[in-house]
């Protein structure tokens, strides 16, 4: 099993069998269908995302498909079926996936976004070059160097983006500038998410990347499960940086 922690495949094994068991009803209420010959289905494979250009981690971690199962069978399987079950023949239901979290979790990723992808999206890299900037101490602010060439962005572009914010290459070795400019970048970013919705669909719910019913319509944490919108959210920069793996990450907002 790759995908996520042992408890958090643990989660999404015990949602699927709580589901074809007869539970998780308010499920059928947020989607608006009918169990009838209705089962979840565990995601256990990597899918295609069109925007990323090959197979990753899908939104969905369950989806819901109809089709006919023995009772005793489905009881011999302890209510559990992931895409490997081949005896059977499912029609997946579109816009029906859900993206299923540990119980305990409270900081997870949205999504994670390279430098390919983020381009693609926002059209430039530049905010993202931006908000991976070191900017707390002086001994570090050499290393973004690496970070502008990680990103595909020049001094140049970043200049000329945040002027008059700054006026040349002293700036960038200046700790307020770059702390300014770190920070409306953020600002941005995150701004541009929330005013794009075709842009917020995608960094929530997956639509635009994978097809379905791999998006996530619906998220069940915390023991809930509700429609996947947007929540209160923060922009970082991973835990990658300091080994050249530039990514901006987006997580739910904890206080």
């Amino acid at each position: 099993m790759f995908k996520g922690t042992k408890e958090g495949n643990d989660e999404e094994i015990d949602f699927v069998k709580n589901y074809n068991k007869g539970g998780h009803k308010q499920v059928d209420k947020l989607l608006g269908i009918k169990r009838d010959n209705v089962y979840a289905i565990r995601v256990t494979q990597k899918k295609f995302g069109k925007i990323n250009g090959n197979k990753i981690l899908c939104k969905a971690d369950v989806f819901l498909a109809k089709g006919s199962i023995n009772k005793e069978y489905l009881e011999a399987l302890n209510y559990y079926l992931d895409e490997s079950v081949s005896d059977f023949e499912f029609k997946p239901i579109p816009f029906t996936g859900i993206s299923v979290k540990r119980k305990d979790s409270r900081i997870y990723t949205i999504m994670k976004i390279s430098p390919p992808t983020f381009k693609k999206v926002f059209g430039s890299n530049v905010l993202a070059a931006g908000a991976s900037l070191y900017c707390r101490k002086e001994d570090e602010f050499y290393k973004n160097k690496h970070v502008l060439n990680g990103w595909g962005v020049t001094t140049n572009e970043i200049i000329k983006y945040f002027s008059p914010l700054i006026s040349g290459q002293n700036d960038l070795i200046d700790k307020e500038k770059l702390g300014l400019i770190k920070k409306l970048s953020n600002q941005e970013i995150h701004n541009t998410i929330l005013n794009n919705k075709k842009i917020r669909d995608l960094c929530f719910q997956g639509k635009g990347n994978f097809q379905e019913p791999y998006t996530a319509s619906l998220i069940f944490k915390n023991n809930q499960i509700t429609k996947n919108i947007v929540e209160q959210f923060v922009i970082t920069t991973g835990s990658g940086r300091s080994r050249g793996d530039f990514t901006i990450v987006l997580k739910p907002k904890t206080s």
